[in-house]
């Protein structure tokens, strides 16, 4: 089942934070592999924090 346009299923966010933090993996191949543009991958990565590091 596919998400609509516009939208982020917290499956994909886990996706992208663990190819970026984990396997290292470059921006630019996520955006690839997942079909999302790096503009989203980039706010994945800076915006959403897990709850348990929020203060």
């Amino acid at each position: 089942m596919e998400a609509e346009v516009g939208m982020l299923v917290v499956e994909t966010i886990g996706k992208i934070r663990r190819a970026y933090f984990v396997d290292g993996r470059p921006i630019k191949a996520i955006c690839r592999e997942l079909g999302v543009s790096r503009k989203v991958v980039r706010k994945v990565i800076r915006v959403i924090r897990p709850a348990i590091l929020t203060p």
